[in-house]
């Protein structure tokens, strides 16, 4: 088992400089959130006044193309990484990739919400892949040395959790943003605006520009005010790229939370794509209403932050995290249950039939039963909010107690390569569940299997974490 040395108690910085490095949070969470939650719905899933469906790529295109940018990514990250820790300028190492690389990852956001071609278009699949890849390449270049900072910004352990709960409040905004504020724009501007300068086809478009925006701004905002520490012998980072990744993959309470935080991020990707498909097959309900499901879940997270806080001082954040990890395992299951067997929906409408009210409809019983099962994911998700940074900058002042060096950012693009990997898998899942287990409103069951799946990689995630040996 091993300890971490106890580090400075005494906070280091200003409260108004820890909240805006924490806002830059907002645009971490922002362009993921809106990718994750609406895109396959938007390139697979909507549908036209008559009800025909619009398929503007194949399922099968959109899970390979899902696939290929994520490895593309995911080759990206540790070169990244690599680059920021060994290249240092007179403004730092981290904060010029964040400056000059978030322009460029607003650009992607929006062209990937204009598909040039019509249905079915091949053209539609060489720009969804340019698109996506070109996304998911600069959201690394920037959001790896943003928070790659972190560990540098202050060595306070109380202060990195006090700053990555405030990044999680941020992150938690981006996120309502991508949910609730993305389904707003759909539903009042369903055929877009055309005020004659500007002509704007659907509400996706509309968010995508006005989000992306956001983004951009709040990413400057985080890096204005804060200060790298001076140029010091730990950043002399000797090794090559092939001696770093292996430096790195000997540290092995890394590689067991990387490999527990995939299967968790997986399940998360899953869980947030699933529910527009949730809301329209098998609830009967408009795909905005899928947003309000999703902010409804963040929203319900925030009063969560405080007991992960509390808790990850007074147990640690190893057994707050494990934890988190069985709660979601145990609620996916009874989730799937809402199409073919939503015995909590049907206590519910036997307890309203006995008062006297009318008989649900079918959709609202499993809305209702759904609904449940969510209540478990608000814990985790707020420990996934608020744990994973101080977990990661745990790791990192390990690895300088053994290595002499701080690499950040190499850590973080190893992370990142996993992790990506992990998402292009959770991009297959659910297209290809769909296509081969059911995707229609006839039959949905696809969507059980996706869960059912998530579940099983939950559990494995709590066992193997279980031996993540760092307690503090």
């Amino acid at each position: 088992m091993t300890n971490i040395d106890k580090t400075t108690l005494r906070s280091e910085l200003p409260f108004w400089r820890k909240l805006t490095f924490a806002a830059g949070m907002m645009g971490g969470s922002l362009m993921p959130m809106i990718t994750i939650g609406w895109l396959l719905y938007y390139y697979t899933g909507r549908s036209t006044p008559a009800g025909d469906r619009i398929m503007l790529v194949s399922y099968s295109a959109f899970a390979v193309i899902n696939i290929i940018s994520r490895i593309v990514d995911a080759a990206a990250a540790p070169i990244i990484g690599f680059a920021s820790d060994r290249y240092n300028t007179r403004w730092g190492r981290r904060k010029p990739w964040v400056f000059f690389g978030s322009p460029f990852l607003t650009v992607c956001a929006v062209l990937l919400f204009y598909p040039p071609g019509s249905e079915g278009s091949f053209v539609n699949i060489v720009w969804l892949l340019a698109t996506l890849t070109g996304l998911w390449i600069f959201y690394t270049a920037v959001v790896a040395p943003y928070i790659s900072l972190l560990p540098e910004i202050t060595s306070c352990k109380k202060e990195r959790i006090e700053i990555s709960s405030y990044m999680g409040v941020f992150e938690v905004a981006g996120t309502l943003m991508a949910t609730i504020a993305v389904g707003i724009f759909i539903k009042i501007f369903p055929e877009g605006i055309d005020a004659g300068f500007v002509n704007i086809s659907d509400g996706y478009k509309m968010a995508i520009i006005v989000f992306s925006i956001v983004a951009l701004l709040f990413f400057w905002l985080s890096i204005i005010f804060v200060k790298e520490k001076p140029h010091s012998s730990a950043k002399e980072i000797p090794f090559g790229l092939i001696e770093s990744i292996r430096q790195c993959l000997k540290n092995r309470p890394f590689v067991i939370f990387v490999i527990t935080l995939m299967l968790f991020s997986i399940a998360l990707d899953e869980l947030i794509a699933m529910i527009p498909f949730m809301v329209t097959l098998i609830m009967g309900m408009g795909a905005h209403v899928g947003g309000y499901i999703q902010g409804a879940i963040v929203v319900a997270s925030l009063p969560m932050f405080f007991l992960v806080y509390h808790y990850s001082h007074r147990y640690g954040k190893k057994k707050v995290f494990g934890i988190s990890f069985l709660m979601f395992g145990l609620a996916l299951p009874v989730m799937a249950f809402m199409n073919d067997y939503p015995f909590i929906g049907w206590g519910i409408n036997k307890l309203v039939v006995a008062a006297g009210g009318a008989p649900l409809k079918p959709g609202i019983i499993s809305l209702v039963h759904s609904m449940v099962p969510m209540v478990l994911f608000v814990f985790p998700l707020a420990s996934f909010f608020v744990l994973i940074r101080p977990i990661f900058a745990d790791l990192i002042d390990l690895d300088e107690k053994y290595t002499g060096y701080r690499r950040e950012a190499m850590y973080d693009g190893l992370m990142g390569l996993v992790i990506k990997i992990a998402a292009g898998i959770a991009s297959v899942i659910g297209p290809l569940c769909l296509k081969f287990f059911g995707g229609t409103a006839e039959d949905p069951d696809g969507i059980t299997v996706v869960f059912a799946i998530c579940s099983v990689m939950l559990f494995a995630a709590y066992w193997l974490f279980r031996k993540y040996p760092i307690e503090d």
